[in-house]
């Protein structure tokens, strides 16, 4: 049988791809030759280095900006003469104030501030806020508050957790704290919860006292301000503390980063543990 041959695409070679591309190129510039572009090299000034062994002058070290010459209103004085000790004083005294009021509004007088405010005109601002006021020295508001804390702090130290090594601070201090407030966090609702199941604590006490808690929590806070204030002159728990010279600045920021007592850390007691705590069961 004869055998039949396949036919394949003829495949130009290189010197007749070059005569096509000549040929494209003939056709689109009309025969012209392209011309190059010229480039110029841009020879950019160098200043001579100094081979010299003789060091270059220092200069000066740049003062740092006044606080006050920055034009930054956060900073320094600011726009307000005073406001380092104004601002704390106001915040410190206006606060608790707040507080009282308003809970007294909303509980008492159905949330009619304006009511409140011809109240406040009829007799005066401050006896009017000093009849609303409830008494700090309530013997069972004070019960339910030490009770509690009692509790939290024997939680923070013997709860079991793991031992946590915090950042090093700026005095070259690392706190080390226990790592045990979600276990405290839930034995603390199941205390709770069988607490009041089998009728050792009620629970609506808390409402029917919450005005006197208020009262009482402004007092201590106070209190114990004053008194870390005094720790943090003749007693620090760290290199990390110091005063501002402003006794009120102390008094309002602390003097003292980590401040501990009989072992206990202040701040994990009064924010986790006093304070967030209480927001769950109160």
């Amino acid at each position: 049988m004869p055998t039949v041959k396949s036919e394949t695409p003829h495949s130009p070679s290189r010197e007749e791809a070059r005569a096509k591309a000549k040929q494209w190129a003939e056709n689109k510039y009309g025969g012209k030759k392209r011309t190059p572009v010229k480039t110029e090299n841009v020879q950019v000034p160098v200043p001579p280095i100094s081979r010299s062994n003789t060091p270059a002058p220092e200069l000066p070290p740049t003062p740092p900006a006044s606080p006050s010459n920055t034009g930054d209103w956060s900073s320094g004085d600011g726009i307000l003469p005073g406001r380092a000790t104004i601002g704390p004083l106001l915040l410190m005294t206006t606060t608790p104030a707040f507080s009282i009021v308003y809970f007294h509004v909303v509980s008492q007088m159905n949330g009619d501030f304006l009511e409140f405010g011809k109240m406040c005109l009829s007799g005066g601002f401050l006896s009017t806020i000093y009849s609303v006021w409830p008494t700090p020295w309530d013997a069972d508001t004070w019960k339910m508050i030490g009770g509690f804390m009692v509790f939290e702090l024997i939680l923070q130290r013997w709860m079991p957790g793991k031992e946590f090594v915090a950042t090093l601070t700026p005095k070259g201090n690392r706190p080390v704290y226990k790592a045990n407030g979600m276990a405290s966090y839930v034995f603390t609702l199941i205390t709770f919860l069988l607490l009041n199941y089998f009728e050792y604590i009620r629970p609506a006490a808390v409402y029917d006292k919450f005005g006197e808690i208020l009262s009482s929590m402004n007092v201590f806070a106070l209190l114990f301000c004053l008194m870390l204030l005094i720790k943090g002159h003749i007693a620090p728990s760290s290199t990390d503390s110091g005063t501002t010279g402003n006794s009120v600045i102390d008094f309002y920021w602390g003097m003292e980063l980590y401040p501990r007592m009989l072992g206990w850390d202040v701040k994990m007691f009064t924010n986790c543990r006093s304070g967030m705590m209480f927001w769950a069961v109160g």
